[in-house]
């Protein structure tokens, strides 16, 4: 005779066996877009598997957004779709003027499928994913600054100046940004987990000082100056503003800007000094020549290479496709169409965030986008995609603290 206890048992069992299954299923499709990639250069075995693997979650997220989709499942936010139209455009660009697709599979298919995976957990499984986030990146950033630091792993591979064991040394800004936003809304979701939230952004500080970069430099500069702002000015409301204007205002300077530098041939004098950027203002140049016959369309992913004078100095006479800075690869990649698409993308994944009620989320949130909005200055940051997630806690941050009082009281 089975008792009404162990049938109650019983359910509790499966419901905890589901549970867990789905938070493998979790890690399992998030882990290869946060996967340490500094190593790919020296371990072909090691590259070949991470990109297997994200070839293979690529293929299974489409299946199941797919399937969601199909069976109205499951309503996605107007974000994604605008997401999904900009890279469609940009696929359908590169295709007509490549007229195939060679180096660019990655990133064409890679950021977008990335952004629908969010999509799909932060709909329902918030807490769990922006907890996985957290924990990946705690791996990440711990390695990162101990065994395979390049005070200890440098001894045994040549890294140079360029490479991390998470990856190129301009990607550490971008997680070091997404880390400090995850560690503060863990905090404010769940305050049980405090030490796991201040260990996560100490990480996250310690892996952008690493990097030597002047983004993560920039990054750190603005969100330290906005926190000292809100400490001793104590006006905090300059950084509770609609999202939407910080996007409008920046992306505006920072045209005026090009314009300015265009105006003056790229010669740039600041306080009586010649200000190149560290030779950004020569890339730049090469940039805007290049756009001269296709400001409309650009060239499509990696349709042509900037060449400058040093690229013989390290015996790359092929040039570079990485147009530091966010405006200019834009540009290249897709021309004024790609420019306005994406911009229109940024301002319906941050138009969420004005429905906030946390004044403190709210203001942190921002304050990480006009980070991220700065260095697209002086950086490419859509090259690597880890923007993407980061805009899509933005999108569905609203969803995010409404579905997880539960968490932060306890429940």
């Amino acid at each position: 005779m089975i008792r009404m206890r162990d049938f109650s048992l019983k359910i509790k069992d499966n419901v905890s066996i589901k549970y867990n299954i789905k938070k493998l299923y979790m890690y399992f499709l998030l882990i290869p877009f946060l996967f340490p990639r500094g190593f790919m250069e020296y371990f072909t075995v090691y590259k070949l598997a991470v990109t297997a693997w994200i070839y293979f979650a690529v293929l299974a997220i489409i299946i199941v957004f797919l399937y969601m989709v199909l069976n109205e499942y499951r309503k996605f936010k107007n974000c994604v779709f605008w997401m999904l139209g900009l890279y469609m455009f940009f696929i359908i660009d590169t295709l007509i003027l490549q007229r195939g697709i060679n180096e660019g599979i990655q990133k064409l298919f890679v950021a977008p499928v990335l952004c629908l995976l969010c999509a799909i957990f932060l709909k329902k499984n918030q807490y769990d994913f922006i907890d996985a986030i957290a924990n990946l990146l705690i791996i990440n950033f711990l390695l990162n600054i101990s065994i395979f630091s390049p005070f200890i792993a440098g001894k045994y591979f040549n890294l140079g100046n360029n490479l991390l064991f998470i990856g190129h040394v301009q990607i550490a800004s971008q997680l070091g940004i997404l880390g400090i936003f995850v560690g503060y809304l863990i905090y404010r979701i769940n305050p049980i987990k405090k030490n796991k939230s201040i260990f996560l952004i100490v990480l996250s500080v310690l892996t952008m000082l690493l990097s030597k970069t002047s983004a993560a430099a920039i990054a750190l500069l603005v969100i330290f100056a906005c926190i000292c702002w809100i400490y001793f000015v104590r006006y905090p409301y300059l950084f509770m503003w609609d999202s939407k204007l910080y996007v409008i205002l920046l992306f505006a300077m920072n045209g005026l800007f090009l314009m300015y530098l265009k105006m003056r041939k790229w010669d740039f004098v600041f306080l009586g000094k010649q200000i190149t950027l560290n030779g950004r203002t020569t890339i730049w140049n090469k940039v805007f020549e290049l756009m001269q016959s296709h400001e409309l369309f650009g060239y499509g992913a990696y349709g042509t290479r900037i060449k400058v004078y040093w690229n013989a100095w390290y015996g790359n006479s092929e040039g570079m496709t990485y147009a530091h800075g966010q405006i200019q690869q834009l540009l290249l990649d897709g021309g004024v169409v790609l420019l306005v698409l994406f911009v229109l993308m940024l301002l319906s994944y941050v138009a969420g965030v004005k429905k906030v009620r946390d004044k403190k989320i709210k203001c942190v949130a921002n304050i990480c986008l006009l980070a991220f909005l700065l260095i697209m200055i002086t950086e490419s940051v859509t090259e690597y995609y880890y923007i993407f997630i980061f805009l899509s806690v933005l999108g569905y941050l609203p969803e995010i603290l409404e579905e997880t009082v539960g968490v932060k009281e306890g429940v």
